[in-house]
């Protein structure tokens, strides 16, 4: 997560590095799970990306949820986040596809879809945004492989 913002809106849980014994494919993950915590709000921000001169950019990653139970996950782009607090942005929700209703246990990783991002110019700041709450919305996701490609 290095390079990355991780910032806790609500609560003290934020993003974490994992690899689930596996140090070849580490990926970020987030949970509220035994928090014990009535508002978990987490975001994770990549840092900034040049969209200057690039045609067609898109984002892609893939993420997996487990033990869903109401959490919620969403990618946000911002233009004009200043890197420290993202609350004082302006965020634009993505259409990515999440993954949802793994109940007993993980899904797959599925990947988002291409987002395209080509309706943004200059600076940009991915984001994403973690809702979820103890003992009752606890789901936790998993996101990897993020990667902005253009021509």
């Amino acid at each position: 997560l290095a390079g990355w913002t991780n910032f806790s809106e609500a609560g003290t849980v934020k993003w974490s590095f994992s690899n689930a014994g596996s140090t070849s494919n580490p990926y970020a993950k987030v949970t509220a799970f035994n928090s014990g915590q009535a508002s978990v709000i987490s975001w994770l921000i990549t840092p900034t990306i040049s969209l200057a001169g690039k045609v067609n950019p898109i984002l892609t990653f893939k993420n997996t949820d487990g033990y869903d139970n109401g959490a919620t996950l969403k990618v946000y782009i911002s233009t004009n986040y200043n890197g420290t607090d993202p609350t004082t942005a302006t965020w634009t929700e993505l259409n990515a596809n999440i993954s949802t209703g793994h109940t007993s246990g993980y899904g797959p990783f599925v990947g988002s879809g291409n987002i395209n991002l080509s309706a943004y110019t200059g600076n940009v700041h991915i984001a994403f945004k973690y809702v979820g709450s103890a003992p009752s919305k606890t789901t936790t996701y998993e996101i990897d492989d993020v990667k902005f490609i253009a021509n």
